[in-house]
């Protein structure tokens, strides 16, 4: 007896629905081991999100009755609208397969877990967030982006998710709300390993949007910039500025170099740049940066930098940068438990060690001696700057990576380790299903 029509589409549509729960299964499956065990609480995470949601079309399917001919489109778009929201992180997992990008990538997620994790560590320590509400770490991917992009878990994923291509509305919403933040790379930065360090500024993005300091830091600057000509002008560059200052917290002197080279133009251009709606001008941006690094590393002979601009068009702002910056470090901010950034990430017992394994890394004989991957990837920063050829000659890139490879630690990156529990699976089915609900209701 044939089939009818109805039942082999439901048949259909069962089977590429069903898909989808097979393969997170895998993936989750995967995240036990190398090379995707770091991932694992972002995998569980994520895939309990999508697996919730694609329960629910699971639900409408099964109770579509006999009119099922007539709506069966709606259900193929709300699977492949499934797929794609989940694609935006498995093309992500999917780069630290292949060796040759998957070793850069680990270099990235290591230095940037290294600038994120001492937050994270201060913020639950204290009981300034609650335990449900901790974040995942964040995700380093390469992109066609020309710069660094930090794109918070809560923000607009949309340019990059491309969430004006979603076939329904269920999931566009779904797609911002997602728990894991992501840092887009460029391409390029596969084969310049110094750049790396501008992470450690877009890892402040994350650190600010995660643990709620924007009101803080506000408070910061206008206490720091009682003397200044025109305080509102620093309040919306404040996010970048404060980036700038997290990132040589989480590089040293090394950070102010590869801020310099990024920014890096004709003289007379720096003179006149104006400043940009977010951020102030690259001048400014690097006695921002100088600043920080003569606050925290003052014995760092480095500080004394060759990088310090001239006169530039925003020079009546000069005198805001010192007073504006030492406020940020010394601030205590109540999410930390009262202590000062200083007190959470600092790259003062470091310089040292970076500065020596630079050296190192001038004789492909020697062994770098630092075990931190800020250190080691500042120290490859400090030998391009001083050697770029001399960095070429000796594989100074390709021997840090190796370094910082050797020195990873075992185990998924969340809350020293641990895996999410039970409660965490509840947060994200439940977070899934108010979307799902809310947005079926909206429609």
């Amino acid at each position: 007896m044939s089939a009818t029509p109805e039942a082999r589409k439901r048949a259909e549509m069962t089977a590429k629905l069903d898909a989808v729960p097979a393969e997170l299964a895998a993936w989750r499956a995967a995240a036990e081991t190398p090379p995707l065990d770091k991932h694992q609480s972002q995998i569980r995470r994520i895939t309990t999100r999508v697996e919730t949601l694609a329960g629910q079309i699971r639900d409408d399917l099964d109770n579509a009755g006999d009119g099922l001919l007539g709506e069966w489109t709606k259900f193929e778009l709300l699977i492949l609208d499934l797929h794609h929201l989940w694609d935006f992180f498995r093309a992500k997992f999917a780069l630290r397969y292949p060796p040759w990008l998957r070793d850069p990538l680990i270099a990235a997620d290591e230095l940037v877990w290294a600038c994120y994790s001492p937050a994270q560590r201060a913020a639950i320590e204290s009981g300034g967030v609650e335990p449900a509400a901790v974040r995942e770490p964040p995700l380093t991917f390469f992109g066609i982006d020309s710069t660094p992009t930090a794109l918070s878990r809560h923000s607009v994923y949309e340019r990059r998710g491309d969430a004006n291509r979603l076939y329904t509305e269920e999931f566009a919403g779904e797609l911002r709300s997602l728990p894991v933040p992501v840092i887009a790379m460029p391409w390029h930065q596969i084969g310049h390993l110094p750049d790396l360090l501008l992470l450690a500024h877009e890892t402040g993005h994350h650190v600010e949007d995660d643990f709620g300091l924007t009101e803080d830091l506000r408070a910061a600057a206008v206490a720091g910039l009682t003397a200044s000509p025109d305080p509102d002008w620093w309040l919306p560059r404040l996010g970048e500025t404060f980036a700038d200052v997290y990132g040589v917290l989480g590089g040293g002197a090394a950070y102010v170099g590869a801020l310099a080279g990024f920014l890096a133009a004709p003289v007379a251009t720096l003179a006149t740049e104006p400043a940009a709606r977010n951020y102030p001008n690259s001048a400014l941006r690097i006695r921002v940066a100088l600043a920080a690094l003569e606050l925290t590393c003052p014995e760092d002979p480095r500080a004394a930098s060759p990088f310090a601009p001239g006169d530039h068009a925003l020079s009546r702002f000069d005198g805001d940068v010192t007073p504006l910056v030492e406020s940020l470090l010394t601030y205590r901010f109540p999410v930390f438990g009262g202590v000062s950034l200083t007190e959470v990430l600092s790259f003062r017992s470091l310089w040292k060690q970076a500065a020596i394994d630079a050296v190192n890394l001038a004789d492909e004989q020697r062994r770098l001696e630092g075990g931190n991957p800020r250190g080691l990837i500042a120290a490859a920063a400090l030998r391009f700057a001083d050697d770029p050829e001399d960095y070429e000659r000796s594989k100074a890139g390709p021997r840090t990576v190796a370094e910082v490879l050797a020195v990873q630690t075992a185990g998924p990156r969340f809350r020293g380790g641990g895996r999410p529990g039970p409660n965490l699976d509840e947060v994200d089915r439940a977070a899934a299903l108010a979307q799902y609900h809310r947005l079926a209701e909206a429609g």
